[in-house]
């Protein structure tokens, strides 16, 4: 906050307004330089102004304010230690200002910059703004000191205070005092501040009619991991604009917490260490501050209601103004309420983000950078990781993540496999989003989260989107809740939603094990002996893998000739993920060495023959019969099997196909 230091002197002789230089003061004599001021305000109103009140205050550090019939005193840009002048072009208006809903005691005299003299600028123009990247000001309390009687006497004659608050704040500054040490002093909850994030600690006042007190942020910032303990904790470099705010979280549903939002990135965030792996989470203009303790990421919030924390105790004093925070009290109002029964309880949803999903409907607002990120900047919460399902095990999205995160469900498919998918674009101009191509994951495969991820309790505030834009349908998220539960553990075995679903096989393994999901429960098949060789040496029989390697493979539906008129199945080999070698060099040309886009093979009576599964085979010894009752994408049938380009990785969307 700025600061006054005022004279007495009678309006009846103008006082001279001295421009001082600080090199100036510290020297021998009087060198100070006069500069005669004789504008003369006759408000504070800002209902009031008249073109006599416009001032010029630019490159000025002194300036000389006389209050009408009453007297004149210094303004300041700066606080204290720092007397910087006034940027160039401040010229305006000076005048009152108390926010919407709040107490006189969170009033404010600030300067509104206009083009020119004419009061009906006003509303046009823009609040100065000051050092610490919030408007210019001088509060109410820090004039209630003898010293700046002046303008305390002008808002007295304006009627914007009333005697009775004069009296009590003296009172209360008497007790209390004006900090000499820190601009930081907070009159309402909501309002804005700046934070450095190389600080250990920063110190606030709050001021109220009956109390001032003081609070304390300490280590928002700060990596608590052992190896940073001795060294820099705070890897981060950069100021910030917060704000403190009512929790509208559906986990803070019923309670007093607050949260803290980031309005600005003031400077560009830049890393002491340039290899920091991002534990300490990076702050995004937009969205809520969040905290990691070892693998969690969740929200930073404070319980008014705890005594015991100096920040609760401290916050719970000050009045809040919910115009500006745009809430109400419980967030009742801002509830949705959707009954989602997984474990025969109600799922209370948080206000959603205002975004959509709709590849038809996106605007510029939705468009997204999760590069370096583990998370969604607008879905703290949720479970959408590029890769690992828990955030202990989540890694963050990979450089040029930058684009449209949209909802798709291919028309050959039931409702309940749709999934959400990331387009990237090299701008937010939506326009682009045909132009741009879908995020894939390591494996090569198109990255997406389907709907049985996303009706987990953590990603509550996506599915209420996807509701609001009728992308997916209440008695569809019922159905996916009655399958069977597909999150699973970490190393759960890969699952099959659909047949031509892509999985990966291992070359260096005896089998792999695929879970075939149906609509009430899932069943196992096993790939047994794809790339075994069995040798014998004298009496002693052993099995050898020759080739190490991963391949990504799909089932589809075999054309092939001699399986016309029946239900085959064969696998197609897709991709491969990790370079296919030869470990056992005499065993080479023992089974057939698979090809990109044609179907795996084996060696049966001494010759290739491709491998295949009849699925109307229901005999106990044939799993693979299961695999009948999944949906089908129906892709366009090969003649034969056999070298073929590879079957699309990524399914095409309607809007891929009208291209």
């Amino acid at each position: 906050m700025a600061l006054l230091s005022a004279t007495l002197d009678s309006a009846r002789h103008p006082p001279l307004a001295w421009d001082v230089d600080d090199t100036q003061r510290r020297g021998t004599g009087d060198r100070r330089r006069p500069i005669t001021t004789d504008k003369i305000i006759s408000t504070l109103d800002p209902k009031k102004l008249d073109s006599s009140d416009f001032v010029d205050l630019s490159g000025r550090k002194f300036p000389s304010i006389i209050a009408d019939s009453i007297g004149s005193c210094e303004i300041r840009y700066g606080w204290h230690a720092r007397h910087e002048p006034f940027p160039i072009n401040t010229r305006g208006f000076l005048y009152y200002h108390l926010p919407p809903n709040l107490p006189p005691t969170c009033g404010q005299i600030r300067f509104r910059v206009t083009t020119n003299d004419d009061p009906g600028q006003f509303e046009r123009g823009t609040d100065l703004i000051g050092l610490d990247a919030t408007p210019w000001s001088i509060s109410t309390f820090s004039l209630m000191c003898p010293l700046y009687e002046i303008l305390r006497k002008q808002l007295l004659r304006d009627q914007l205070i009333t005697r009775a608050f004069v009296d009590t704040m003296v009172d209360l500054q008497k007790k209390y005092g004006v900090s000499k040490t820190s601009p930081r002093e907070m009159y309402y909850l909501e309002q804005p501040f700046m934070f450095d994030m190389s600080m250990r600690v920063v110190t606030f006042r709050l001021v109220t009619a009956s109390k001032v007190c003081g609070m304390k942020l300490t280590k928002l910032f700060a990596d608590h991991r052992e190896a940073y303990r001795t060294d820099d904790p705070y890897p981060y470099q950069g100021r910030l604009l917060l704000r403190f705010e009512r929790s509208t979280l559906a986990q803070h549903h019923g309670t007093r917490d607050v949260v803290l939002r980031v309005l600005k990135v003031l400077d560009p965030i830049t890393l002491n260490n340039p290899a920091y792996d991002a534990y300490v989470p990076l702050p995004e203009a937009g969205t809520l501050l969040l905290l990691r303790k070892l693998s969690e990421v969740f929200v930073l919030s404070w319980n008014l209601e705890d005594e015991n924390d100096q920040v609760s105790s401290a916050l719970q004093i000050l009045p809040s103004n919910q115009a500006e925070g745009n809430e109400t009290e419980n967030g009742d109002d801002d509830e949705l309420k959707i009954k989602i029964d997984r474990t025969s309880l109600s799922l209370n949803l948080s206000p959603s983000p205002s975004l959509t999903f709709d590849p038809e409907l996106l605007t510029p607002s939705d468009f997204v950078a999760l590069e370096g990120r583990i998370r969604h900047p607008k879905f703290p919460e949720s479970y959408l990781f590029y890769e690992g399902k828990y955030p202990a095990t989540a890694k963050p999205f990979p450089k040029g993540t930058r684009g449209f995160l949209y909802y798709y469900c291919h028309p050959s498919l039931p409702p309940t496999f749709g999934e959400l998918r990331f387009r990237v674009t090299y701008s937010d101009n939506p326009m682009h989003f045909r132009s741009g191509h879908d995020l894939v994951t390591p494996s090569k495969t198109r990255w997406s989260i389907g709907l049985s991820v996303l009706t987990h309790r953590a990603n509550r505030d996506v599915l209420q989107c996807l509701l609001e834009d009728g992308l997916v349908t209440q008695e569809v998220i019922d159905a996916v809740l009655k399958a069977p539960d597909t999150l699973g553990p970490v190393d759960a075995h890969q699952k099959l939603h659909y047949l031509e679903q892509p999985f990966e096989i291992k070359m260096d393994a005896e089998s792999t094990r695929v879970d075939v999901v149906l609509n009430d429960k899932a069943k196992s098949i096993d790939l047994r002996n794809l790339f075994v060789v069995t040798t014998k040496e004298g009496s002693l029989t052993s099995i050898k893998l020759p080739y190490v390697g991963t391949l990504l493979v799909c089932f589809e539906r075999s054309t092939l000739p001699q399986h016309k008129g029946r239900n085959m199945v064969v696998l197609r080999v897709l991709q491969f993920l990790k370079r296919r070698q030869l470990v056992i060099p005499k065993l080479k040309g023992s089974v057939p060495m698979p090809v990109k886009g044609s179907f795996l093979e084996t060696f049966i009576l001494g010759g290739p023959c491709v491998l295949a599964w009849d699925l109307d085979d229901d005999t106990s010894s044939n799993s693979f019969s299961c695999l009948k009752l999944l949906p089908s994408v129906t892709p366009k049938p090969q003649d034969d099997g056999l070298h073929h380009e590879s079957t699309s990785l990524i399914l095409p969307s309607p809007l891929e196909e009208h291209l």
